[in-house]
């Protein structure tokens, strides 16, 4: 779900997802719905990305994990391989200390 502020402040909630050995989709942290939960995040635009890429969150669908879990029905799914997610042509990075970022100028 996308948010505004009225700072102009745009967020949406994510889960934070990889791909594993096998291929599958599943939360960065964790398994099951305590993984969804420890997987979560708000990201703020313009803190934490650009309002163009929330926006580009917006338009992508819930994914099945989360449709059906009142906690998570909002939430959007970034799913990160090797560190990296590309969202609507805009290039994500993913660290353990520092979350979701994108570097200035991508």
């Amino acid at each position: 779900m996308i948010a505004e502020s009225n700072l102009g402040e745009l967020s949406a909630r994510v889960v934070i997802m990889r791909r594993d050995a096998t291929g599958a989709v599943v939360p960065m942290c964790g398994v099951g719905e305590a993984g969804l939960a420890d997987s979560s995040a708000v990201l703020v635009a313009p803190t934490s990305v650009s309002h163009e890429v929330l926006r580009a969150i917006q338009r992508s669908s819930v994914p099945d994990e989360c449709a059906g879990n009142p906690w998570f029905d909002q939430h959007r799914a970034l799913v990160f391989i090797e560190g990296c997610c590309v969202v609507d042509g805009h290039e994500l990075h993913y660290d353990e200390g520092f979350g979701v970022y994108t570097v200035e100028g991508e």
